[in-house]
């Protein structure tokens, strides 16, 4: 089986809550993939009809599904007024089980269960009675009784500390889901799988065991023939696993109250039933992270559509509603239920989780992203800093990067990925993530400029065109990480991105997500899958932009401009109290005469310390070698001063030691200025306040304003 083949339908009998395990590499050429398919049992899409057809299905048919189907509960799940608390032996129909009731549910297991559990389990201790009332640690567990202290179940005023009710209260009473369907009349049965309660609907049950669940299935939830859900649990499962299979699948039985079962099951609402059922796991348990391995399956394949029909990317899918979650909650929500009920509300009437949570997107009011497609883009560019853009993001893996190039720093090599191996390709609202580094080898060793232009291939199956999203995210030595820089797209074909800031960099992230044209109107179970290449380079130069730019080129400064005199209009230079100018294109007896008028200096020499403001026409590079730099004295008053280092410096250790009011730094790109201001209190707060940014670190070649208030010396 390669990947592409596993975009199975979804509809099934039962929401499964399965281990998930990984995929192995198929393709050549690509970063390996980290494991294999979670394995689970094959519940394709005819189980999903079993209910419908149950009375038209041959006896042998019947046999398999009543494994885990029962068309008719064993007893009456009606609630009766004089109903107490009780153990008993069931009635002929299920002799050979034991139920409890409590006020919402009634668990059933099998009265000789200690025959069928299976022995060999590092979980066969939850099967033990250690207090001798009759009640295994498992079940007890459940009720929310003492395994270890005698327990007489007349005198059991509620089981509201047990993880049934205990989940009930919070999903229900306290944050006002629907409550499972039909469940004011009827209690919710809950059976332990493998224990010996068997199904009376065959003559002969197809496990010896009873009612069955394969080993890696964890619960399942569905209905009887009269509409009233059911539950199943594994007996071969641990504590923490127990409680949040319970979570999950009685949230599935409140999910059925909103849309109904038959809907419920079609492909993409079990993709919102699956993540938010996920999702609702760790909102009960928060120090129980079992759904990681579902958010780690799904990072491993993220050119999957979000919104794919594969089972396995549905459970993962809860990273999505984590981030509408973490990054959209109300300041009264923090781990943000009202969002999940909102959903299902709108759900109720959409029946389109696409449609829903563009909806969503649109009325919040939280966050001024307001569309689907961008809160993707932003979603995806999240991912590919994990372990910091979640609560739990510590405990996640690192997104999947599908290629790492290692290139030179040399301005003339150009460098090529494309996208062309279908199993990698991007489908809509999924992406590809490409690292870019400089080599060690590389004479430099990092760059400070990049440049990449981006094409369009087309979709695989040529059933229409991709809305790109195209983002540049750079990472320096240590490992801090730059705010994404977006491609410019000329029309859906084609689009560049230029770096023309000054910070250094030793490696380069690509996010290339694939969107539809329009964010709701595709069809997830037709998607395709689509082509791009990439041309790249990195590099080392100066860059000089249109309109005013502030640099620290250095005594090599009229040397290096003097062969685009043409596009400058003049330079300026500060003495200390006076300007120093030079306009290339003014005739010198014209300069004298403006440099008289207004009392300027002619700029003739520009030291290793100083820098110059750059008037340009247009766009250019220099590419200059960069120095150690021979230190910069400060005199009190403002000084110009330009950075000669390659490795930079951190604002506050270059001043260390000086006392300076004020740094002001110039930043061409963003049309800004960035201050330092370590004098004022709040002087972060105070320069966001005025539209200003923080300057923290100075790159080669920036030049900067200090204001200093005494002598002092600092490096450059």
């Amino acid at each position: 089986m390669v990947k592409g083949e596993i975009k199975m339908a979804s509809l099934s009998i039962a929401f499964l809550l399965l281990v998930a395990w990984g995929m192995p590499v198929w393709a050549q050429g690509f970063n390996p993939k980290k494991g294999l398919i979670p394995e689970r049992r094959d519940l394709t899409f005819e189980v999903a009809q079993v209910k419908k057809r149950w009375a038209q299905m041959a006896p042998e048919e019947r046999l398999y599904y009543s494994s885990f189907y029962l068309p008719e509960p064993l007893l009456d799940t009606r609630k009766v007024a004089s109903a107490a608390l009780f153990l008993q032996s069931a009635s002929d129909s299920i002799s050979n089980a034991n139920i409890i009731t409590t006020k919402h549910f009634r668990l059933i297991w099998g009265k000789n269960y200690k025959d069928y559990i299976n022995k060999n389990s590092p979980y066969f201790i939850l099967w033990g009675d250690p207090d001798g009332d009759g009640i295994p640690t498992f079940v007890e567990y459940l009720l929310g009784t003492d395994p270890y202290s005698f327990t007489d179940l007349t005198t059991v005023q509620n089981f509201e500390s047990g993880i049934m009710e205990y989940v009930w209260k919070k999903v229900v009473d306290e944050w006002g889901f629907k409550p499972p369907f039909k469940s004011d009349e009827n209690y919710i049965d809950v059976y332990i799988a493998d224990t010996g309660v068997f199904n009376p609907s065959v003559d002969m049950n197809f496990s010896d065991k009873g009612i069955h669940l394969p080993t890696q299935v964890y619960g399942l939830t569905t209905t009887y023939q009269n509409d009233v859900p059911y539950i199943i649990i594994n007996q071969n499962i641990s504590e923490s696993v127990l409680k949040v299979t319970f979570g999950h699948e009685f949230f599935h039985s409140c999910q059925i109250s909103y849309i109904g079962f038959d809907t419920l099951l079609e492909t993409n609402n079990i993709w919102l039933a699956e993540s938010s059922a996920v999702w609702m796991e760790s909102a009960l348990f928060p120090t129980i992270d079992n759904y990681k391995q579902y958010v780690n399956y799904f990072v491993d394949y993220p050119e999957e559509s979000l919104f794919s029909s594969s089972l396995y990317l549905n459970y993962g899918a809860v990273l999505f509603l984590k981030y509408l979650t973490e990054y959209y909650h109300e300041p009264d929500d923090e781990i943000g239920y009202k969002i999940i009920k909102w959903l299902w509300a709108e759900n109720e009437v959409q029946k389109n989780p696409i449609v829903t949570i563009a909806n969503f997107l649109k009325w919040q009011n939280i966050r001024p992203i307001k569309n689907l497609k961008d809160a993707y883009a932003e979603f995806a560019l999240k991912n590919l800093d994990i372990k910091n853009s979640y609560k739990d993001g510590s405990k996640y893996d690192e997104i999947y990067i599908v290629k790492i190039d290692q290139i030179d720093s040399n301005k003339t090599t150009s460098h090529t990925f494309k996208m062309d191996a279908y199993q990698y390709m991007p489908q809509y609202y999924a992406a590809n993530y490409i690292k870019v580094m400089i080599a060690d080898s590389d004479q430099v060793g990092v760059a400070n400029r990049f440049l990449e232009n981006f094409e369009s291939l087309g979709g695989y199956w040529e059933k229409g065109d991709a809305d790109w999203r195209v983002y540049v995210v750079f990472e320096d030595k240590a490992g801090k990480r730059s705010d994404p820089l977006l491609l410019t797209m000329e029309d859906l074909k084609k689009g560049q991105v230029y770096k023309w800031d000054t910070t250094i960099f030793k490696s380069a992230y690509l996010m290339v997500a694939a969107l539809p044209l329009d964010e709701t109107g595709f069809d997830p179970n037709e998607l395709d899958y689509f082509s791009y290449q990439l041309n790249y380079n990195a590099y080392v130069a100066t860059s000089i932009g249109a309109g005013w730019n502030l640099l620290g080129l250095g005594e090599g400064t009229l040397g290096a401009l003097a062969p685009f005199e043409g596009e400058i209009k003049s330079l300026w230079g500060w003495g200390g109290n006076n300007w120093k100018v030079y306009i290339p294109n003014l005739e010198e007896g014209a300069l004298e005469s403006y440099l008289k008028n207004y009392n300027f200096q002619k700029l003739e020499l520009v030291g290793s310390s100083e820098a110059v403001w750059v008037n340009s026409l247009s766009h250019f590079e220099l590419e200059m070698g960069a120095s150690k730099g021979m230190g910069a004295t400060l005199n009190p008053g403002w000084n110009l001063i330009g950075i000669q280092s390659f490795a930079g410096f951190d604002v506050a250790e270059v001043l260390k030691g000086c006392d300076v009011k004020s740094v002001w730094k110039w930043d061409a790109p963003s049309g800004k200025w960035y201050v330092y201001l370590p004098t004022l209190l709040g002087g972060k707060e105070y320069a966001k306040n005025k539209g200003f940014g923080w300057l923290e670190r100075l790159y080669w070649q920036d030049g900067f304003w200090v204001n200093s208030m005494v002598n002092c010396s600092i490096q450059n």
